[in-house]
């Protein structure tokens, strides 16, 4: 009965995943600037960019630590490990230019809010100054599509952009499924959003 219940429970997340929204690049560009008008803009566009660009899961962006993405005296890193789903251990990468730049943004927020006290404090608190989980960071997720008008989109949204992303630029459903942190690459297909879109501009970039 157990058995049963988990592979319920396993089809219904593929099902949410597969219907997750993917917001074109134009939509994309509105939804990151629409942030600047939000109660918490800095700590809003540094979220977005750690789901599009970074492809992190919600549970994986509320136990992000200072320390996973700046060095002690502030730089920003490039990229950084982080124990993921399942207690695994991958490493992310936060070079991606919007990414860069939204962590420049918050560092200077939290530097005027916040003493850090020590290096592994939480990178995000929630309102009440705590810590988020993984419920938490999907509803504020939520709530920032649903302001930048795109109420379609879930918190499986930012996963699907990235992890497609991936595939169509390099081809490499291997590598997707290594910044994924995928342990089946079955998981990472359901990822997969066939975007007619994207794959007219992949043809015209092959025969540039």
């Amino acid at each position: 009965m157990d058995k049963l219940k988990e592979i319920k429970a396993n089809d219904k997340e593929a099902l949410e995943i597969s219907r997750a929204y993917v917001p074109s690049e134009e939509q994309l560009k509105y939804l990151l600037k629409s942030v600047s008008g939000s109660r918490y803009p800095e700590r809003n566009l540094l979220i977005l960019c750690l789901s599009y660009y970074a492809g992190l899961r919600c549970s994986e962006i509320a136990a992000l630590r200072i320390e996973d993405v700046y060095y002690e005296d502030g730089d920003i890193k490039a990229s950084s490990f982080i124990l993921g789903k399942g207690r695994k251990k991958r490493e992310i990468y936060l070079n991606a230019k919007p990414t860069q730049k939204a962590l420049l943004e918050y560092y200077k927020q939290l530097s005027s809010e916040r003493i850090f006290k020590y290096k592994n404090e939480v990178l995000f608190l929630n309102q009440s100054k705590s810590d988020f989980d993984a419920m938490g960071m999907c509803k504020v997720l939520k709530s920032i599509h649903r302001s930048g008008n795109l109420p379609q989109c879930s918190s499986h949204s930012g996963r699907r952009y990235f992890i497609s992303k991936v595939i169509y630029k390099t081809g490499n459903v291997g590598l997707a499924k290594q910044y994924a942190g995928h342990s089946d690459i079955r998981t990472t297909l359901l990822y997969f959003e066939d975007n007619p879109l994207i794959k007219r501009e992949v043809v015209a970039d092959i025969w540039r």
